[in-house]
């Protein structure tokens, strides 16, 4: 039969500490969880922070040197003895780690939030927020100018050739490119591009900041936006 808590309770200067330690050992980890001290309250239902710090402050000590490398986002309260992220309490997002933090303290429930959509949202909008349109488009371009150029040169020997030498080439790359985006890039070569940074800059209004960043690969297996997608 396990035992229950030992929970002491003092009655000190007006108000009531109930103490009740929690501390399990995580499976095959060695992580220890932070001491939930939840239930311990003055009267008038503030929490109490001098011994409630202090362990928890001991507790998240033992890991958080080597978390706080692999997680530069994490944060931890010490009064609540709850983590959160640092990066998602500043942006618009909704999740626990944002708003009340969590007891959860275990490398899983990092990766987990990490990983998420909402924390990765949360990243784009800070890392883009104070960079000018331009330079976002500019950096994009270049990570894929080559790949761009190259098509563009493909399709101005398309045109050029007549509709036979069409039709054999989009058989030939439908499978990498698809055919809506091999005849988008036919259009767009018959327009003079220079090069791929010149044709971005020119539809730089229609692309938002978001886009941009997930519009840096324009050869796609996988059925993703392109660049094409923003015309």
């Amino acid at each position: 039969m396990s035992k229950r808590p030992v929970q002491n309770t003092l009655e000190r200067s007006g108000f009531t500490v109930i103490k009740q330690a929690r501390r399990k050992l995580a499976e095959g980890t060695g992580e220890t969880s932070v001491i939930r001290d939840d239930e311990a309250h003055h009267l008038d239902g503030s929490p109490v922070t001098s011994r409630l710090i202090e362990r928890n402050r001991r507790r998240w000590n033992l890991n958080s040197s080597k978390w706080m490398i692999d997680y530069s986002w994490l944060g931890f309260d010490y009064e609540t003895g709850k983590a959160f992220c640092k990066s998602c309490s500043t942006g618009n997002c909704k999740t626990v780690w944002a708003k009340d933090g969590t007891y959860n303290v275990k490398t899983s429930a990092f990766n987990e939030h990490g990983g998420g959509g909402d924390h990765h949202s949360v990243l784009v909008v800070q890392t883009l927020g104070d960079k000018p349109m331009d330079r976002i488009l500019k950096t994009a371009a270049s990570m894929c100018n080559d790949a761009m150029l190259t098509l563009f040169r493909a399709a101005y020997a398309i045109c050029e050739r007549g509709s036979s030498i069409q039709n054999s080439i989009k058989t030939k790359y439908r499978n990498t490119l698809g055919t809506r985006n091999l005849e988008a890039c036919m259009r767009l070569a018959l327009e003079g591009p220079e090069d791929a940074s010149d044709l971005l800059l020119q539809f730089q209004t229609n692309v938002s900041n978001r886009d941009a960043l997930n519009r840096t690969n324009p050869i796609t297996k996988k059925g993703t936006m392109t660049y094409f997608d923003i015309i």
